[in-house]
C-alpha cells in the first residue's frame, strides 16, 4: 500500500517519479508508482528521475518503460554535489512539458483566494466539509 493520499494523484498534474541510481528497477518499485499514476492520473505526464547519479549510472530498462508507459515523457539523472549536476536538463523538461498543459495558464478565481484567505487565518488545522462549503 502506498502512502501517497489519492487527493495528490491527479489527472491535471505533472509527475516527477523520483528514484535512486544505486538501486535497481525493483527496489525502487517503478512499475508500481507508474501503474499507481497510470490508474488515478490516467495519460498525465511523467518524467522520471534518477537521483544520486554521482555515486552510480541510472540503469533501467528505459525503451521497455516507454513502451508500457507511454505517458513517460523524459528521464533524467540528477545528483546534488556542489555544483548540482543535471538540473538544467530536468528544469527543461519539466518547462517543456508544463508549455504543454493547457490548463496550466487557465485563470484562477478570486474566490479561490479569498478562501485561501481564510484557512490561513484559521487556528485549526482542519475544517468540517460544511464549513468550507460555506466559505
Amino acid at each position: 500500500m502506498h502512502a501517497t493520499h489519492q487527493f495528490f494523484l491527479t489527472k491535471r498534474t505533472l509527475y516527477l517519479l523520483v528514484i535512486d541510481c544505486r538501486e535497481n528497477e525493483q527496489q525502487n518499485r517503478i512499475e508500481y508508482w507508474l501503474q499507481i499514476i497510470q490508474s488515478f492520473a490516467a495519460e498525465s505526464p511523467v518524467i522520471i528521475v534518477g537521483n544520486q547519479c554521482d555515486q552510480k549510472t541510472l540503469d533501467i530498462d528505459e525503451v521497455g518503460l516507454r513502451k508500457k508507459y507511454p505517458t513517460i515523457k523524459a528521464i533524467c539523472s540528477t545528483s546534488c554535489p556542489d555544483p548540482p549536476l543535471g538540473m538544467d536538463d530536468l528544469k527543461r523538461a519539466v518547462i517543456d512539458q508544463i508549455d504543454t498543459m493547457p490548463f496550466v495558464r487557465d485563470p484562477i478565481p478570486n474566490r479561490y483566494f479569498a478562501v485561501q484567505d481564510l484557512l490561513e487565518k484559521m487556528e485549526r488545522n482542519y475544517t468540517p466539509y460544511d464549513d468550507y462549503v460555506r466559505m
